[in-house]
């Protein structure tokens, strides 16, 4: 049966990679003129307080060690389906409304992802990567600054991959353009963005002899029965935002002391989740139907407007304040219409001092940096939601460069699919109480050679969902930990180890589902020539993690709840790759999971859903500064 949405996967990916490499030399030996080395040629900050952060050098990065590591891992089994959650992660979103978090933050731009440039001159790049069952990706980066005052920027992710399995073919296309500016003589300026994220892929529900044997590891995985024949998922989203802000100081001051800035930022944002199966008949993969036995075709659009002012007062000490206040208007359609609109008040305070260095002659500069936001929801369906985060970072020395402890307090409403769902196969309606989090993140680094951090989580009315992927809240308290640690360090000028570990424990195992001990450790060989415009790296790769009972993944919510019984395997991923660097170009060739029905037969880390067995990849990547 075809599929109910269409696909563009019609090129050979040896074919397409072949004609991208060819383009690319041409290109290279025709118009590649002009290479920099200086570190602030392009410098950049991110979304979040764009009007207090300042821009940071952020010169790209020509390091070859990781360049085969393409993309993490996807516990589904193939790149562009569904993430899930098996490891903790520090941060939550603005205090408001939101109807849920789609579970494909590996394969979208994130808001937070989204960056402002500021650069001497032009900059590009391009990527190619294909490899086995029709895997293609083109990644572009473009931006450039125009007589100092405005910069343009522009990202492209695109890609495409079929899959290990049958009905498991994915396609993703994401899609960034940026603008900032300011005028000659610095009182107006603006931030803003346009951004677009669709993710296509089948839904196969896992295939339905759940557990590899000896005889079934070696067949053909694309011809193995699924438990789901014709369904399918679409999720859109599209964002827009713009950010004047205006200086209030005299005309005449033209280097105050004290900056009094007025700033307002509009937004639009629309999520539209499609999901359609038309073999509900014969999979018998859906226990309820609440509309139509033979056919599912559930939909859910969510948009949200926004508006805020904003009051900001720097001065040149580095002591720094903002005031504002934010009107949301959220719409959800899902077989009927809802409307929940919230104000907002938040603020901030922010520190910084420059420290002095006891060597004069150094060029590292010592600084410390701390910041304290607000947001509190005084009216509307949220009400009474707080977020209260703090932020530090110490720059100490070349021997410590870095040091951040992150603080976070918040009291949110349960997102709306908790409280509020109607599909073909799933309907509730539910009066969950409030999340109360704690969270505490501390990071250091050692010089250049390791780095450490601990989280700590402590969650309140934490909410799940259970066997049957029905949401339900657990009132009592929950507290996770997490520890990691890298190290990489080249030896004897040429043997090189880098080895990265993650502990992570809950005090409710029953909920949530992490695998304990994670571990991946690189070795390679790594050979720099011709005064360092040519670096190979030649290595092998493996990763694993501690079996644990882990989570089942429902295709209709996109959420994975809990399942009893099936536990992952102690199964090492080993990749064996060859990187190389020829300036101003890098590739990599590699062969993934060589060890896929040799070590075992459980490499499975979401119930019914396999990782691929072994994959050859191969990828280029050029840079252009002119």
């Amino acid at each position: 049966m075809l599929n109910p949405f269409q696909f563009q996967d019609k090129c050979h990916p040896l074919k397409a990679l072949a004609v991208f490499v060819l383009a690319f030399v041409m290109q290279g030996i025709q118009a590649q003129n002009f290479y920099t080395t200086n570190p602030d040629y392009i410098q950049s900050k991110t979304e979040g307080n764009n009007i207090f952060s300042t821009y940071r050098a952020s010169y790209p990065d020509t390091s070859i060690t990781a360049f085969h590591q393409f993309f993490p891992r996807n516990f589904l089994g193939n790149t562009g389906l569904a993430s899930a959650p098996l490891f903790l992660k520090y941060g939550s979103p603005e205090a408001g409304f939101r109807f849920f978090e789609a579970p494909t933050q590996m394969d979208r731009i994130l808001e937070e992802d989204i960056t402002y440039y500021h650069t001497k001159g032009p900059y590009a790049d391009l990527s190619g990567i294909a490899g086995s069952k029709q895997l293609q990706i083109f990644n572009a980066n473009f931006t450039h600054t125009f007589k100092n005052r405005i910069n343009i920027g522009f990202k492209l992710n695109r890609y495409n991959s079929v899959g290990y399995y049958n009905k498991q073919q994915t396609f993703a296309n994401n899609i960034l353009f940026t603008n900032n500016y300011i005028s000659k003589n610095a009182r107006f300026g603006y931030y803003g963005y346009w951004l677009g994220n669709l993710n296509k892929n089948r839904e196969n529900g896992g295939i339905k002899d759940s557990v590899l044997n000896d005889s079934t590891v070696l067949l053909n995985k694309g011809i193995m029965d699924v438990k789901l024949d014709s369904a399918a998922r679409e999720n859109r989203e599209f964002k827009v935002m713009f950010n004047p802000w205006f200086k209030l100081n005299a005309r005449r001051d033209s280097h105050p002391e004290v900056l009094h800035l007025l700033s307002v930022k509009s937004s639009y944002a629309s999520h539209k989740y499609r999901y359609k199966d038309q073999g509900v008949a014969d999979d018998n993969y859906y226990s309820s139907f609440y509309w139509d036995s033979l056919y599912t075709s559930d939909s859910a659009h969510v948009t949200k407007f926004s508006n805020a002012i904003e009051y900001s007062l720097l001065s040149q000490s580095g002591f720094g304040l903002n005031l504002g206040s934010r009107n949301e208007s959220n719409r959800v359609w899902q077989k009927n219409d809802s409307v929940f609109f919230n104000q907002t008040v938040f603020g901030g305070v922010q520190f910084r001092k420059d420290l002095k260095h006891p060597d004069s002659l150094s060029r590292f500069k010592r600084q410390v940096q701390s910041r304290v936001d607000f947001e509190y929801v005084f009216l509307g369906p949220n009400s009474g939601n707080y977020k209260l985060e703090n932020k530090n970072t110490l720059y100490y020395s070349n021997l410590i460069p870095e040091i951040r402890l992150n603080l976070l307090f918040e009291n949110r409403n349960p997102d709306h699919i908790y409280k509020q769902w109607q599909s073909n196969h799933f309907y509730w309606q539910n009066n969950f109480k409030n999340v109360q989090q704690f969270q505490a993140n501390l990071r250091a680094a050692l010089g250049k050679v390791l780095s450490a951090g601990v989280l700590f989580q402590s969650i309140e009315n934490y909410l799940y969902y259970t066997t049957d992927a029905l949401p339900q809240q657990h009132e009592s308290g929950i507290s996770n930990l997490s520890f990691d640690l890298k190290f990489s360090r080249l030896f004897f000028k040429h043997l090189g180890l880098s080895v990265d570990y993650i502990y992570q424990q809950s005090s409710n195992e029953k909920l949530i589902r992490l695998p304990k001990n994670n571990a991946t450790v690189n070795l390679f060989y790594y050979a720099s020539l011709f005064k360092n415009n040519m670096q190979i790296q030649l290595g092998a790769q493996a990763q694993a993690y501690q079996s644990f009972e882990t989570y089942a993944y429902m295709p209709a919510t996109q959420v994975f709840y809990l399942q009893n019984g099936f536990y992952t395997g102690d199964f090492p991923f080993v990749d064996v790759y060859l990187n190389a660097r020829i300036r101003p170009a890098s590739f990599f060739v590699k062969i993934e999971n060589v060890l896929a029905g040799i070590a075992g037969t459980n490499f499975a880390m979401i119930q019914g859903y396999y990782q691929p067995q072994s994959a050859f990849r191969f990828g280029l990547k050029w840079m252009f500064f002119d």
